[in-house]
């Protein structure tokens, strides 16, 4: 008889667990259980504000970071013995989940945060709808149903840094405006034939997947905004679906421009970057052993055991690509455009050069100036639909949202902030470092144009369409080695991978012309 009471019970306990979303351990609601990617910005920032959400309401806040790149993804679809309440992730994958449906327990694994964009985060007179950054909320909104699923938690900015210090000391006193005048300057730091610590300083150490994101940067100035717009969609420049797209001049001119400073033996940049990690390659430059490095506004909190607090280190606006002129009926060389450029950055208080160049090259070349890549749109919070505390985790997103949490953030986060628009956050930015400061320049006026790997349309999110691969490496190994391909190639290449499957991309995709 007991041992029937003990097989009862044990059955009993066993359905229990699979009645359940999850066998591991229940939420309750005094406590908040996050999973964050460990990667960039760091953790701390979300303990510290763990620690001041609990002081205010008494729940704590339990984080538990992941270092392993892809572990939350797949943390996220197993709710078996997983009590998480709130991913921070770093993923281009996280709409592409929504838009495929994915569920776990027979539920959409996304929780609808739609009333969070509705809410007016403490400290703002606005909803998040109207805070966030204009390609935020395209990002983060499904196109089927114009809900939102997912919060940037990053405002970040990505491009060329450049030391301030090393510039000045060797009297290099432009800042390239265009990318011949950025080779005219790589031409001249190599000619200064500088060394450090018995190593050659080059103009520049770079590491994959950075300089793409300059590579994407003047691919969409030479396009025009509308033109990126459109080819987020998988259309063309008069709005047809077509893989034509991939086969655009601008993308060839872009890799040459990233050819002619990594090409091999070139100089202007350490042949060993090929080989280099990120991290080794960055700690190059914060050495003092290139002038210029391609990289986040994160740089400072990732490398902050080897980051000297002396080091004066900006952004520079990402320098127009010279061959934008093919673009403009007035504008007939680079002379030319940087007298343009100088105009729009404000820098030539008289006269109207509109009397000298068409109107529309200068608005033209005014919107190539105020595009900044952020790698913001892989950077997202989402809550899942098995978790035990939906409520518990919507309030610390709010929390998360206010002006003081935002403060925080900036000041223990390497000043990082959700995605925002600088002119609406109204934090005190003024200790930041010369780093943050101009980051803070770059996206502070209403008319930057945020721009990047974005993930909203059909063709990007059901049939897997891509933007620019990480090339560098092929660009920048010796031209006689099989693996190297010059620009024309690489485009090419992309284009004859998409041509012959585009109709059934187009299906897949639920889109037609």
């Amino acid at each position: 008889m007991k041992k029937s009471l003990r097989m009862l019970t044990c059955l009993l306990a066993l359905c229990l667990c699979f009645s359940t979303a999850a066998c591991g351990p229940s939420d309750d609601p005094e406590t908040v259980h996050i999973m964050i990617q460990n990667a960039g910005y760091g953790y701390k920032w979300v303990e510290t504000l763990g620690e001041m959400y609990k002081e205010r309401t008494g729940v704590t806040v339990e984080v538990n970071p992941v270092a392993i790149y892809g572990r939350v993804d797949t943390s996220s679809y197993s709710p078996t013995g997983n009590n998480t309440d709130l991913y921070i992730n770093l993923s281009t994958g996280d709409m592409s989940n929504v838009a495929s449906g994915r569920t776990v327990n027979g539920k959409p694994l996304h929780v609808d945060l739609s009333d969070i964009y509705d809410y007016v985060p403490e400290g703002y007179e606005k909803p998040l709808k109207e805070l966030v950054t204009d390609a935020a909320l395209r990002n983060c909104t499904y196109y089927e149903d114009g809900k939102q699923y997912l919060v940037e938690w990053s405002g970040s900015i990505n491009g060329i840094i450049y030391n301030a210090d090393l510039f000045a000391q060797n009297e290099i006193d432009i800042i390239p405006r265009t990318t011949d005048e950025l080779m005219e300057v790589c031409e001249k730091i190599k000619g200064l034939n500088l060394t450090k610590d018995g190593e050659t300083v080059y103009a520049f150490y770079w590491a994959k997947q950075y300089f793409t994101q300059v590579v994407f940067t003047w691919w969409a100035q030479y396009i025009g905004y509308d033109a990126y717009l459109n080819f987020l969609q998988g259309k063309n420049e008069q709005g047809v679906y077509t893989a034509d797209i991939y086969k655009e001049r601008g993308r060839v001119d872009a890799f040459q421009a990233l050819e002619d400073i990594i090409g091999y033996g070139k100089g202007y940049a350490s042949d060993n970057c090929v080989s280099y990690t990120f991290t080794q390659s960055q700690l190059k430059f914060l050495e003092g052993k290139s002038f210029m490095c391609p990289n986040g506004d994160w740089l400072e909190r990732e490398a902050e055991t080897n980051f000297p607090d002396t080091i004066n280190i900006k952004f520079m606006k990402t320098p127009i690509i010279s061959t934008i002129i093919r673009k403009l009926e007035t504008v007939e060389n680079d002379t030319e455009l940087r007298e343009v450029i100088d105009y729009v950055d404000g820098k030539i208080e008289e006269g109207d050069l509109s009397k000298t160049y068409d109107p529309e090259d200068i608005e033209r070349v005014r919107e190539a100036r105020n595009m900044v890549y952020t790698q913001s749109f892989q950077d997202h919070i989402f809550i899942p639909s098995y978790s035990n505390n939906i409520d518990g985790a919507k309030d610390f997103l709010k929390f998360m949202l206010s002006k003081e949490a935002q403060q925080t953030m900036f000041d223990v986060g390497g000043g990082n902030t959700f995605a925002y628009k600088y002119s609406e956050i109204g934090i005190d930015t003024s200790k930041g470092s010369p780093l943050q400061q101009s980051k803070i320049a770059l996206g502070l006026s209403p008319d930057t144009l945020f721009i990047g790997r974005e993930m909203h349309a059909p063709m990007f999110l059901k049939s897997g369409l891509e933007f620019f691969s990480d090339n560098e490496a092929q660009l920048a190994t010796i031209p006689s080695s099989a693996t190297y391909r010059n620009p024309l190639q690489l485009v090419e290449a992309q284009y004859e991978s998409w041509v012959g499957r585009w109709g059934n991309a187009m299906n897949q995709a639920g889109v037609r012309n």
